[in-house]
């Protein structure tokens, strides 16, 4: 409340002052809600690499791929995320706090098996992609998923050479 030099409560900026906090709060709440719904996409992968290098691989490795995007907003952070190859465990692979992937940036993610970073940095998930029929996924910390190929658990479709 907000009282006068007279001792009475001026209610017309007690009013807008409430006002004020229940639009920051809104606001807040929008900010955390359009985080955790971040657009980031599965925007292609490579299975079965053989010869093909990506930006910053570690020279003479020839993994299997992911890139995701963030298409629209801010840049949002991975940590606590997931990809998973097996819809019957969304969390297989979870990325480390700090993993941050810019407004229309992207970010690959080996699908080497070895699942520590390599020496360039780069994240290396703990499994790895099939050639043929598997279901490829990013989940959202709270378990919902993101962006997937093979929906609803069908697998993708076979994959050819690199």
């Amino acid at each position: 409340m907000f009282i006068e030099a007279d001792g009475e409560v001026d209610l017309e900026l007690s009013f807008l002052f409430m006002s004020f906090q229940r639009l920051l709060s809104t606001i807040f709440a929008l900010a955390t809600f359009t985080q955790s719904r971040a657009s980031i996409i599965i925007n292609e992968f490579l299975t079965g690499n053989d010869t093909i290098t990506v930006s910053n691989a570690v020279p003479g490795r020839f993994d299997d791929w992911i890139e995701l995007r963030n298409p629209t907003g801010p840049a949002v952070d991975l940590g606590g995320w997931h990809l998973t190859d097996d819809p019957d465990n969304l969390t297989a692979w979870t990325f480390p706090a700090g993993t941050l992937i810019n407004d229309n940036g992207f970010l690959i993610v080996f699908a080497s098996g070895d699942g520590i970073p390599d020496s360039n940095g780069n994240l290396h998930t703990d499994f790895k992609l099939s050639k043929s029929s598997e279901s490829l996924a990013l989940v959202r910390p709270d378990g919902t998923i993101a962006s997937e190929f093979g929906p609803s658990g069908t697998p993708y479709p076979d994959q050819s050479d690199d």
